[in-house]
């Protein structure tokens, strides 16, 4: 079997990068917390997570990459199990594991077979969301930058609340505590890279951007409170080839996409190819993830 059909899953070649960067704005107040403040200073019980910024030296509020990954990944993974399809959870023991010992002294193209054929002991290979995030023994395709405000005009509020005791439905006693969240209107950076994915991959990444920017999917916590409504005000796709904006098929499974430069209509072209590729990603799935049976398929 030629591995090559299936070269984006190794990170042993450059094949393309691809980037989504813009400008991401909460229409709802948005909180992604530090804890509990334990400091006597501490203007509030629960703070928002901050940054220094190098620029103007001002303690700022963020959205760290992994809170977007966390996002994105819990998101893909129910998508595509709605759809039928079996990933992992992409926590600890719920992953696609790799033993180390088993990959020790493979050459590049050993271990490629490996994940494609599926791995010695269970006979499975790595399921979509494991080579496209990652997993404990296997590095993402995808890194996610930490967002902080494009300018200083962000505000942060201040809310009360009590928590309730479930057992009685009334108020817990001594439960009162005050919530800092960042006020609707700031605008804070995004960007997102993906290396060697195949464009049914990054059309499942459209997709989870498509459904934050709609409302669907929400940033932070309190979200059952109407906290973390986001929408990006701004994105570019760019491709970092040479060549032009044709987004070649990189596997048996994949499709071509043609970028146009209107962020819009170029994330629902991506969607597309992801859809396209569903009957073949799910056949993948039920053998176990062994990416080989399109290939033993289509002779």
């Amino acid at each position: 079997m030629s591995v090559s059909a299936f070269e984006w899953i190794g990170h042993h070649v450059l094949l393309r990068r691809v980037v989504f960067e813009g400008v991401v704005e909460n229409v709802e107040p948005l909180r992604v917390g530090s804890g509990r403040g334990l400091a006597l200073e501490a203007p509030t019980d629960l703070e928002v997570l901050k940054v220094s910024d190098p620029r103007s030296g001002q303690s700022v509020p963020v959205i760290p990459g992994s809170s977007w990954k966390g996002v994105f990944r819990s998101t893909a993974v129910a998508m595509l199990r709605t759809l039928g399809i079996n990933v992992c959870d992409g926590v600890p023991r719920l992953s696609c594991e790799i033993e180390a010992k088993e990959l020790k002294g493979r050459s590049v193209q050993e271990k490629l077979k490996l994940f494609i054929e599926g791995l010695p002991g269970t006979g499975r290979g790595l399921c979509l969301l494991c080579l496209v995030f990652g997993t404990a023994s296997f590095t993402s395709h995808v890194v996610f930058h930490d967002s902080v405000p494009v300018s200083s005009d962000f505000k942060l509020g201040y809310r009360t609340g009590v928590a309730i005791d479930r057992r009685t439905g009334g108020v817990r006693r001594g439960a009162l505590y005050t919530v800092e969240y960042v006020e609707p209107g700031a605008r804070f950076s995004f960007k997102l890279e993906a290396k060697n994915l195949p464009n049914y991959a990054l059309g499942l990444l459209a997709q989870v951007i498509m459904d934050i920017d709609a409302g669907v999917v929400k940033v932070g916590g309190f979200k059952s409170r109407g906290f973390g409504g986001v929408r990006f005000n701004e994105l570019k796709i760019r491709v970092l080839k040479p060549g032009d904006r044709v987004l070649e098929a990189l596997d048996p499974i994949d499709s071509p996409v043609e970028l146009t430069g209107d962020w819009r209509r170029d994330l629902e072209a991506l969607r597309e190819a992801f859809m396209k590729s569903l009957d073949k990603i799910r056949k993948v799935s039920e053998s176990g993830w062994r990416w080989s049976v399109i290939l033993s398929s289509s002779k």
